[in-house]
C-alpha cells in the first residue's frame, strides 16, 4: 500500500491475503476470569535512557541493552530492541532497548524533544521504526499488528472520544475490539466503570462530561480487558481540578 507519514504500510497484495489472516492466528476470547487474574502492577523500574551521554548510555542503560539483545528478556511483556527513528536527517530515537516484565511500571523520563512520545508512537504503529524491533506480549509490532492491538491499551495525552457516544458505549466498543466474550462484555464494562468511578455517568454522552470525567473514561478505555501492556500519557491531567 502507499506509504504515508503515519502508520505501518501493508504490501500491495494485502487486500487479497487479508481474508485469510484469521486462519494464521488462534483467536483469543477474553472473559471475566482473565480480567480478574491479572496482577496488580508494582513500580519496579524508573529509567531515563532517552538522553544518554554515550553510545548506549550509562552503565545501567548498557546493562539493560545487553539483557534485551542477548535474549534474557524474551518472556517480558514489552520488549524494545535497538529502536531507532529518523525524520529525514534528524535522529529522534537512538537505539533504545528496554524490556518490561509483567506487573512492572516503567516511567519514561526526559525533557521535551527527547523522543519519548515518538518511541511510544513507533511501538503503537503510528510511526514505522527506521531500525530495530519491538514485541508486545510476544507479538511483533511490524508483522502481527492485529494481535498486538488486542494486547495493548493506550490513554493518549489528549482525549480521543466520540462526542455522541455514552461512557458505556465507548467501553462496549473497545471491549469487542479486544476480544471480550459477548456474554461477559457487560460485566467487564461494569467493572471498568466502577474502577474509575464513572458508574453514575455511564449513560452520559462524552461531550457532556467534565474534563476530569473524560480523563477517567480514557483511562477506563485503556484498561478494558486488562491488556498486557498499557501506555498512559499524563493520565491524571485535570482529574483533580
Amino acid at each position: 500500500m502507499i506509504q504515508t507519514e503515519y502508520g505501518v504500510s501493508r504490501p500491495w497484495y494485502w487486500p487479497i491475503i487479508a481474508p485469510f489472516e484469521k486462519f494464521r492466528h488462534k483467536k483469543e476470547v477474553i472473559g471475566p476470569s482473565d480480567v480478574e487474574s491479572q496482577p496488580t502492577p508494582k513500580i519496579e523500574k524508573i529509567t531515563s535512557n532517552m538522553t544518554s551521554p554515550s553510545t548506549y548510555g550509562d552503565e545501567d542503560v548498557a546493562s539493560e541493552r545487553d539483557r534485551v539483545t542477548s535474549g534474557d528478556a524474551s518472556d517480558s511483556a514489552l520488549i524494545i530492541s535497538l529502536a531507532r527513528k529518523r525524520f529525514g536527517k534528524k535522529l529522534a530515537v537512538k537505539d533504545v532497548s528496554i524490556a518490561i516484565d509483567k506487573g512492572e511500571i516503567l516511567a519514561l523520563l526526559g525533557p521535551n524533544g527527547a523522543g519519548k512520545t515518538t518511541l511510544v508512537s513507533c511501538v503503537l504503529g503510528l510511526y514505522k521504526l527506521s531500525s530495530g524491533t519491538a514485541r508486545i506480549n510476544g507479538f511483533d509490532i511490524m508483522h502481527q499488528q492485529d494481535q498486538v492491538y488486542r494486547h495493548v491499551g493506550i490513554c493518549p495525552q489528549h482525549e480521543i472520544l466520540w462526542p455522541d457516544l455514552t461512557c458505556e458505549e465507548h467501553l462496549l466498543f473497545y471491549a469487542r475490539l479486544k476480544g471480550v466474550n459477548s456474554k461477559d462484555e457487560r460485566d467487564v464494562v461494569e467493572q471498568c466503570l466502577e474502577e474509575v468511578e464513572l458508574t453514575p455517568e455511564r449513560n452520559k454522552l462524552s461531550k457532556t462530561l467534565s474534563g476530569g470525567q473524560k480523563r477517567r473514561l480514557s483511562i477506563a478505555i485503556a484498561l478494558v480487558a486488562r491488556p498486557a501492556v498499557v501506555f498512559l500519557d499524563e493520565p491524571t491531567t485535570g482529574m483533580f481540578l
